[in-house]
């Protein structure tokens, strides 16, 4: 049968169609959580899609949550860009009617990839089961049509389901572990060899190829590689397994994402990086070497390896006639958080941007291919140069041709006919996608018009004065937000809230919830369980999962008084003026020559009769304080305009503009507002619903406010703590 455009959309017939041993490399991207941000990600896209990425991953929130903007954004991803697109699907907590709706929107928007995903650990009988205007029961109806426990607790079961109902139609990933699967991070239990019987039930179900947690431990990727392909099932031994990797934009970022996903970090990264942790820059370039030198030991170990088949490995076409291959592609995943320009230095430094659109190859011309050691116009760190971290030391995988042996890492994959590289002829007709005829070389993609090929980031990316197109010229546009700040950077970027990407949730087992922060019936429960964080006995609260940090403790006393009075605090800073940028507990970014700044601001819950008193208190200091406040109802109040920011951090630094990287706005707030009472809710469910606790919980979270203040007068350690009081 002969192989069709949409066949052609498939992750494994592209991979089938790639030459033997190439390297490539696909991009996530999450939906934007503000409707500015999702305004603003398609110039994003438009640039990383001039680098060529095999395909792209469209994230898709807990129990669908985010289900819209997900098909939103991978429909500009497929449709409109152009860009084959992988979209993830979780099955837990979720019934059979949404994920046949979804499946089958995504078969109408020409998706012809699913990452088959567990999600959230499947809630049992200890989950809350009952019915109220929030909380629909989930009853998911099983594959042959009785309504029952749920039929989708993992994985497997969709991959099962999507194979029974949809056959061949989709190419279905799964996921790997290399650190082993850890429920959350206060189970840290986890079996690799356990999770591989896992895997292999997914593959016999249909699984198509595997895609890895992030890790930052090669040595583990490797030895998790080899044993799947040496496994005795034989199952893993051709296919493809991708390995995730998620570049270090910032120290928080590190820390928080590898708590969250049980992923070990080496000793020497963690040293290099948090010598440095408060300076994102730095943070981020040091990363970017990190990751270049854990693609370049992937590399240059696939060069090493040997089929033992004397024949290849069979790797079967969309046209049914299988053919063998000596060393299978490459591939690398990258988890970009919706940040291009570390991803797009990454790419470019580890040679991963092919050299021209790829295509099958029984469509392109047939010179013989050669691996070459340099392609790129532009000068390009060669692995064994890149050895060394900042600071000195070596990785523990560090690349050397003594220590490894072997070929060097080809850099890249061209043709023999290069002297003939620059005699294409001038005049072209600029088509939209890449045809299968002889007169390739009289054509131009249209992205690639006008753009010179193969141009190098360190050379290319500037900020645009606006005589130039964005699209024209690649990586044009320097983003402003490279670095992920959580819930309080800007909410107008894509990669805003990129920290709490995963969704409101406990990210908990009900009986751990218990185990932690107890059973509460009072207010004086919470407050009892909000005092013991704040004294450092806690290490997180169901609303932060983090301990409280240095800054926080210098403003301890002022959060106690205020919890003391049923306030629970969950957010703040202190006021600072001035204060050199290499301060031990204050300071960020670059270390010398900078100084920063800071207003006060507190987040905390009050009761609903106590935010009618200092709402009527505030509104007569709005040249002191601006406030931000909302309930689980959605109602939404504030002293300023709703499109007003404020920042409350900033800094000063030699040779840069004033960089602000904390932000409060209504509409963050507001986004934020949402997953905060969605919190609530999930607490609750981890009770039985005719429990005291339950229903205590559930009227705390209707009665309550949560409300954001932050105080102008930064000077004298400010006076918010004091406007704050009220008159008993």
């Amino acid at each position: 049968m002969k192989a069709t455009p949409d066949d052609m959309d498939k992750i494994t017939d592209k991979l089938a169609k790639l030459p033997d041993g190439a390297n490539y490399f696909s991009l996530e991207f999450f939906p934007p959580k503000t409707a500015e941000g999702f305004s603003n990600i398609l110039p994003r896209l438009t640039r990383l899609a001039q680098y060529r990425p095999l395909f792209v991953t469209v994230t898709w929130g807990a129990g669908g949550s985010t289900a819209t903007k997900s098909f939103d954004l991978a429909e500009i991803c497929q449709r409109q860009l152009k860009l084959t697109t992988c979209l993830h699907m979780t099955c837990t907590n979720t019934t059979k009617r949404t994920l046949d709706h979804a499946l089958q929107k995504a078969k109408r928007l020409g998706i012809r990839n699913i990452l088959a995903l567990r999600g959230d650990e499947p809630r049992g009988t200890e989950y809350d089961d009952s019915i109220d205007e929030d909380f629909e029961r989930v009853k998911v109806t099983s594959v042959d049509g009785d309504v029952g426990e749920p039929t989708f607790a993992y994985a497997v079961d969709l991959v099962r389901y999507i194979r029974k109902q949809y056959g061949e139609w989709f190419c279905i990933g799964v996921a790997g572990y290399p650190d082993g699967h850890a429920v959350s991070p206060y189970s840290p239990d986890r079996s690799v060899k356990k999770d591989v019987g896992f895997l292999v039930e997914k593959v016999q179900a249909g699984a198509d190829f595997i895609m890895t947690q992030l890790f930052y431990d090669v040595d583990k990727f490797l030895a998790y590689e080899k044993m799947l392909r040496e496994h005795e099932s034989g199952l893993f031994k051709s296919m493809p397994i991708m390995p995730g990797l998620m570049p270090i934009q910032s120290w928080n970022m590190l820390t928080r994402t590898t708590a969250l996903s049980c992923a070990s970090v080496p000793k020497c990264i963690l040293q290099s990086l948090e010598e440095v942790k408060k300076d994102d820059e730095t943070v981020r370039d040091r990363g970017v070497d990190i990751m270049r030198d854990i693609v370049c030991r992937i590399k240059q170990e696939a060069l090493t390896k040997t089929v033992e088949e004397p024949n290849g490995i069979a790797i079967h076409t969309p046209d049914e006639n299988p053919r063998k291959r000596k060393r299978a592609p490459q591939g690398f995943h990258f988890y970009t958080l919706n940040l291009e320009r570390a991803a797009a230095q990454i790419v470019e430094e580890c040679d991963l941007i092919p050299s021209e659109e790829i295509t099958p190859l029984d469509e392109q011309d047939r010179s013989p291919v050669v691996i070459t050691e340099q392609s790129s116009p532009f000068p390009v760190n060669e692995p064994e140069k890149a050895t060394l971290l900042p600071g000195g030391f070596h990785h523990p995988f560090a690349m050397s041709d003594t220590k490894v042996g072997g070929p060097k890492v080809p850099l890249s994959i061209e043709k023999r006919r290069l002297s003939s590289q620059n005699l294409d002829p001038q005049n072209k007709l600029v088509v939209s996608r890449s045809p299968a005829s002889p007169n390739r070389r009289f054509e131009q993609l249209e992205r690639e018009a006008g753009t010179p090929r193969r141009a190098s980031i360190r050379n290319s990316i500037a900020v645009s004065d606006g005589s130039v197109p964005p699209s024209a010229t690649l990586g044009l546009e320097t983003p402003k937000d490279d670095y992920p700040n959580g819930r309080f950077g800007d909410a107008r970027s894509p990669a805003f809230g990129s920290f709490d990407n995963w969704g409101p949730t406990m990210r908990v087992s009900p009986s751990t919830v218990k185990s932690m922060w107890g059973e509460p019936t009072n207010a004086k429960d919470i407050t009892t369980l909000f005092h013991r964080y704040l004294k450092g006995e806690l290490s997180g609260i169901p609303w932060s999962e983090e301990a409280l940090s240095d800054e926080t403790a210098m403003i301890r006393d002022q959060m106690l008084a205020m919890n003391e009075r049923g306030w629970w605090t969950i957010s703040s800073q202190p006021a600072v003026d001035s204060v050199r940028s290499d301060d031990e507990v204050l300071g960020w970014g670059p270390r010398v020559g900078g100084w920063v700044w800071q207003k006060p601001f507190v987040e905390f819950f009050l009761p609903s009769e106590d935010w009618t008193k200092l709402k009527a208190k505030l509104d007569k200091l709005e040249d002191q304080v601006s406030y931000y406040a909302g309930d689980s109802k959605g109602e939404f109040q504030t002293n300023n305009a709703e499109d007003q920011t404020n920042p409350v951090t900033w800094g000063a630094f030699t040779g840069k503009e004033i960089l602000t990287p904390t932000i409060i706005d209504g509409v963050s707030f507001r986004s934020w507002q949402d997953e905060a009472f969605g919190i609530w809710r999930e607490w609750r469910r981890c009770h039985t619903s005719t429990s005291p606790q339950a229903q205590f919980l559930d009227r705390m979270r209707k009665d309550v406010w949560l409300v954001n203040v932050i105080g102008h007068e930064f000077k004298d350690g400010g006076n918010l703590w004091d406007l704050l009081k009220l008159d008993d």
